[in-house]
């Protein structure tokens, strides 16, 4: 399951293949389950299938709404569900109030009432229309962008990661449901707050919270991992998708860039943070080659090198900031924010994967 930073680096192409494989991978997950299966919760925090295809309906027709405004008008300032905005009185908000809310949403609109059958075939025609419009986009029009309350500047390219990241968070959200497994509360895969068009320092507990999660990754890879029987180590949910082995190789390749990403960040007068293709690696470096057990040794010594690393470092190393060569700004504390919730992300991705095979 890759984040909205790393659908950012694929090509255009495969992110329009994520989401419109989405609402196949849900019919996939709602399949031979009943509605009452459906609507049930894994615990009162978690959402149920029914509850998150609601809320897939609800956001897609959102979506729509946005694009239009931004084909309509010039880099239009644009609410986003489950964002702050920097100026909440610019919004007629009070606050910490949320312009859009999901969780109301899910209350007001008594999403466990709905039909979840309907629910999909509902997001699923949204999402044609939605691809439909990307398809009649001009050259010149994917660059047409709108102000994000936490990104800032976000093209309709942008949108495509931002959107394929989505989606792939609450299939996962959904294949865990089914099994009645509550959904983890990752605080550091949320939008962060931005004051200016950039995110808000973190306060120490923050970042310690983040620090703890992060040198937590490898033992929540390693569990997820224990979960795989020997037949599903090498098998793929879907063409283009990874195996659980595949997973693991790209996590050692990951700890590795990261361990360096900041390196570069603490050490260099202007750092830049060099992107790559997670896709071509897994492609080109032949990732079911790979010995596993070395990739996990690979996870376990770096993250371990790096956490040491990071538990030192003092308040204003925080403050260090550089360039990524296709997200762009990138921060120290940007850096925690993502590589906290990696680990975390792709312990779902597997989990996810098992569920899938066993299901057949």
């Amino acid at each position: 399951m890759a984040t909205r930073e790393e659908y950012a680096g694929l090509p255009l192409v495969d992110r329009l293949d994520r989401l419109t494989r989405t609402p196949s991978d849900l019919d996939s997950v709602v399949h031979g389950h009943s509605a009452a299966d459906l609507a049930r919760r894994p615990d009162a925090k978690s959402w149920s299938v029914t509850e998150i295809l609601c809320h897939l309906r609800d956001r897609e027709e959102l979506c729509m709404l946005r694009f239009r405004t931004m084909l309509a008008i010039d880099d239009p300032k644009v609410m986003v569900a489950g964002a702050k905005v920097p100026d909440p009185t610019e919004w007629g908000l009070r606050g910490g109030e949320l312009a859009i809310d999901p969780e109301r949403w899910v209350e007001e609109r008594q999403y466990s009432r709905c039909d979840g059958d309907a629910a999909l075939e509902a997001f699923r025609r949204r999402r044609r229309d939605s691809l439909d419009l990307f398809g009649r986009l001009q050259p010149e029009q994917w660059q047409r962008g709108c102000q994000h309350p936490t990104l800032g500047h976000v093209t309709f390219a942008d949108w495509t990661g931002l959107m394929a990241a989505h989606d792939d968070n609450h299939l996962a959200q959904a294949r865990r449901a089914v099994m009645g497994t509550p959904w983890p509360i990752a605080t550091a895969s949320r939008e962060p707050s931005r004051q200016g068009g950039r995110p808000m320092p973190m306060t120490r507990a923050q970042r310690h919270a983040l620090i703890e999660q992060y040198a937590d990754g490898p033992r929540r890879l390693r569990a997820a991992l224990a979960t795989v029987p020997a037949a599903a180590m090498q098998w793929r949910p879907k063409p283009g998708e990874w195996s659980a082995h595949e997973v693991i190789v790209h996590c050692a390749d990951s700890e590795t860039q990261s361990s360096s990403r900041i390196r570069i960040l603490m050490c260099d007068k202007n750092p830049v943070i060099q992107g790559y293709d997670e896709a071509q690696w897994a492609r080109d470096l032949d990732y079911h080659a790979h010995p596993i057990d070395v990739a996990l040794a690979t996870v376990d010594a770096v993250r371990a090198h790096t956490t040491v690393l990071i538990r030192r470092l003092p308040d204003e190393a925080w403050t260090r900031e550089g360039r990524h060569t296709e997200s762009g700004h990138y921060t120290a504390e940007d850096w925690l924010r993502i590589y906290a919730d990696h680990l975390e992300n792709h312990a779902r991705q597997i989990e996810a994967n098992v569920a899938a095979f066993k299901k057949g």
